[in-house]
């Protein structure tokens, strides 16, 4: 009955849909997808660059080192605004690739103390970005707080878990009702700027050498802990 109601205010309007300065619009370019699958729009043609640079920037947000496919699927973009977004993208995220120096930045306590991510150099850092409002960050909450119980006795080793509310008081009202524990800090989500962070839940592990080890890691990861006993195993130059 949905489908049938949608496709019949569309097809009122899907004239309109072929006109590329539609793409200006946010909530055109997330429809956009779908009004292709329903066929609302004739042909892609009108699309195809702004789709593959979508895809582009997709991909973007997971490599994990240089990927010299995608940066040559960049230069055949016919969009030089497409092309040059994305080769900042590209050195951006570089800067979070396994084994670049960690951008150190500074978090709030929830005594209101200001601690600087450096303060924990030499040993493994892993952070647990997260907010009070996101629904999938809260429901990966007990296996960090898993985490937490599994290296409690280790000194080499410190699990941190970072909000970005921007409510201090959501955050404090979440960190008692989820009953978290150990290092708890908020952060002004810009201050993370150097960690290209889009989304969250995120998970961050930094070595005892304070470099990146993944700036994008699997909190749900059957392996997360072997990894995680492994660089603490290693030791800091």
């Amino acid at each position: 009955m949905v489908d049938t109601v949608a496709d019949k205010y569309f097809a009122e309007y899907a004239q309109d849909f072929s006109y590329k300065s539609n793409l200006k619009l946010q909530v055109f370019r997330n429809i956009l997808p779908e009004l292709l699958r329903r066929k609302y729009i004739a042909s892609e043609n009108p699309f195809n660059d702004y789709l593959k640079a979508a895809k582009i920037s997709n991909e973007l947000e997971s490599i994990k080192a240089e990927n010299d496919s995608l940066k040559a699927e960049i230069a055949l973009l016919e969009n030089p605004n497409y092309r040059f977004a994305l080769n900042n993208k590209i050195n951006k995220v570089s800067q979070v690739f396994k084994g670049n120096t960690a951008t150190d930045f500074e978090m709030k306590s929830l005594t209101n103390e200001a601690v600087k991510l450096s303060h924990f150099k030499g040993k493994v850092i892993l952070i647990d970005v997260w907010a009070s409002w996101c629904g999938p960050c809260k429901k990966q909450m007990p296996i960090f707080q898993a985490l937490q119980d599994h290296f409690k006795e280790k000194e080499d080793i410190v699990l941190i878990s970072l909000s970005i509310d921007d409510n201090s008081q959501a955050w404090e009202r979440s960190v008692k009702e989820l009953k978290l524990n150990g290092h708890n800090y908020l952060i002004d989500r810009a201050r993370l700027s150097a960690y290209s962070l889009s989304s969250v839940p995120r998970t961050i592990i930094i070595d005892q050498n304070f470099n990146i080890y993944d700036a994008t890691a699997e909190l749900t990861s059957k392996k997360l802990i072997e990894e995680l006993e492994k660089l603490r195993e290693a030791k800091p130059i």
